[in-house]
């Protein structure tokens, strides 16, 4: 018997460690993420096509999306977000699958054929679970902080990269932090002072065109509608229309505004997210076949040893997984100038 139990004891570091374990909750829950520029009818037009192909399955019961935020108001998420509940008959009943990973791997291949989309598998309650513990819907989380974001995005790749590289990963990504197209409206400050015209009075300009201006109110009863003016859709998406726009110099001279300011369209974030007002980015992954602690493991030691993460570029680096008491596995890592 003592012998049985010292065999026990010796086996007990190689069981691996969880926080919690994956139940089967007969729902898969389908992440996907589109540019960050598309428009709210594309992705209703994917999230059509994405079901249309997911009820070809014979494991699948309904499949349902959910685009953009949610009615509660603190699960924002913008419109290039679309989330896809598909329910699942029992396990009993299937065909094409023996299980709930290698069904995944099948919906995966199907949805491939959808270029630029980025899909991530988990399920309603897990999902909810990891938001919660990491703060994004996926098991593990590394967030990167810096006050750049092209060193953000840089560094990202190359982290996500060395993620992918680590057996027992899966869905891997890193967050969008570029790729949103903008229009961008720089004032030649030597013209605007040759004119005499101050940049505040090109800014409105261009805000009253694109964005708006209140002209008066509608009263219907005991309601009030205000009245907005600005250009029609058409003159606002042209940047030849917005270079034509005229502004009045104060010498009394009609000037256009591409000859006073550079219009031009550029890449640029579809957001900003921020962790204690720092700016940070997620590269998140599931995890397959393997225990987190194990996982975690490999993934700092790999890490430390990357030759561009020495010297004064780290400047802090937290496994919070080795605390026991919360088993949460996210990476903070913070990058200076």
């Amino acid at each position: 018997a003592l012998l049985m139990l010292a065999g026990a004891m010796m086996l007990l570091p190689k069981l691996g460690t969880e926080f919690v374990p994956e139940l089967e909750e007969g729902t898969i829950n389908i992440r996907v993420t589109l540019a960050p520029s598309a428009s709210l009818d594309t992705a209703l037009a994917v999230a059509a096509q994405l079901e249309k192909q997911l009820m070809q399955f014979p494991e699948v019961t309904y499949a349902s999306s959910r685009i953009g935020r949610a009615e509660v108001g603190g699960d924002p998420e913008p419109v290039s977000n679309v989330e896809i509940y598909v329910g699942l008959k029992p396990v009993l009943e299937w065909t094409t699958a023996k299980n709930r990973f290698d069904l995944q791997k099948k919906f995966e291949q199907a949805l491939s054929t959808h270029p630029g989309l980025l899909f991530t598998f988990s399920q309603p309650i897990a999902t909810r679970v990891d938001e919660l513990l990491s703060g994004v819907k996926a098991q593990l989380a590394i967030k990167l902080f810096g006050p750049d974001l092209q060193v953000l995005a840089e560094k990202g790749k190359a982290i996500e990269q060395l993620t992918r590289n680590v057996q027992g990963t899966r869905d891997v990504e890193m967050e969008q932090i570029a790729g949103e197209a903008q229009l961008v409206v720089r004032p030649r400050r030597e013209v605007l002072a040759r004119y005499g015209i101050p940049t505040a009075q090109v800014m409105d300009l261009v805000s009253n065109g694109i964005g708006g201006m209140t002209a008066g109110q509608v009263i219907q009863g005991n309601e009030r509608y205000d009245i907005y003016v600005r250009l029609a859709k058409t003159y606002r998406q042209d940047i030849e229309t917005l270079r034509q726009l005229v502004l009045q110099a104060p010498g009394g001279a009609w000037v256009r505004l591409g000859d006073i300011a550079e219009v031009v369209i550029e890449s640029g974030p579809p957001q900003i997210r921020r962790d204690d007002v720092q700016r940070r980015v997620v590269i998140q992954s599931n995890v397959e076949n393997r225990d987190m602690g194990g996982l975690v493991t490999e993934l700092t030691a790999k890490n430390h040893r990357v030759a561009w993460w020495q010297g004064d570029f780290i400047r802090d680096a937290l496994a919070q997984f080795c605390d026991q008491s919360t088993h949460i596995a996210v990476f903070h890592i913070g990058l200076n100038d």
